[in-house]
């Protein structure tokens, strides 16, 4: 049942960034591995809480060296947060104590392919009222937790394996996008390979060469002939 709902989240993830897969990031997350984090407005998650558990998702990415802008989002973390309990303080005013139960979720928002996922255990928000109870909880979530970690690299692994088995097909939809002289958008999905994929890597990278001198010889035709036509 889990592994359907983050695969019913990951396919809405990757519907709502269709128009966006090739805006470019910073220079320094070409060739890295990136997890984009996102929050799915239908997911367990009150609304007023999205925005936190976003920001708690990219501690966890950046900690583990997967944070960045994303120059193709297409590898996320995501989460779910399970309320477990929910009770007053003996204390004067009394306060609400809430525990949730977090899942952390890693995979392809394009395929809806789950990577990897951990069940943590119950973290613990206390406040004012319900809200700031919720919000203190996922403040909480500890990104140095060992499975949160293990999940990650679990994550890193199923990407790396899928650019290394993908390579000859990634070569050939940018080889269709120079057809259809769309230069950049082939360089922009050749140079999202990261280098860890070491063969995949170096074939991509010959293939930009490729695609770089077709953009510039290309260019050229057409500034001589439109230089010729002056003349």
């Amino acid at each position: 049942m889990k592994k359907i709902f983050m695969i019913s989240l990951l396919l809405g993830f990757g519907l709502s960034f269709a128009s966006a897969q090739n805006d470019l990031g910073k220079a320094d997350d070409l060739g890295r591995i990136v997890l984009s984090p996102y929050v799915v407005s239908n997911a367990n998650i009150p609304q007023f809480a999205e925005k936190v558990l976003n920001n708690k998702l990219q501690q966890i990415a950046a900690k583990n060296g997967v944070g960045g802008t994303a120059i193709e989002k297409r590898f996320v973390i995501t989460a779910n947060m399970m309320e477990m309990s929910k009770d007053f303080t003996a204390t004067a005013p009394p306060m609400i104590a809430l525990t949730v139960a977090p899942t952390i979720y890693i995979g392809d928002a394009i395929t809806g392919t789950l990577y990897s996922s951990c069940d943590l255990d119950g973290v613990k928000g206390v406040g004012k009222n319900e809200t700031q109870a919720y919000l203190n909880a996922i403040k909480n979530i500890n990104v140095n937790n060992p499975a949160v970690v293990e999940c990650i690299n679990q994550g890193k692994q199923k990407i790396i394996e899928y650019y290394n088995s993908q390579i000859d097909f990634l070569l050939a939809e940018a080889e269709s996008m120079v057809q259809c002289q769309q230069f950049d958008e082939a360089i922009v999905k050749l140079a999202c390979v990261p280098e860890v994929c070491k063969d995949a890597y170096m074939k991509a990278y010959n293939k930009i060469g490729e695609v770089y001198q077709k953009k510039i010889d290309l260019e050229g035709d057409v500034l001589y002939n439109e230089a010729y036509a002056q003349w």
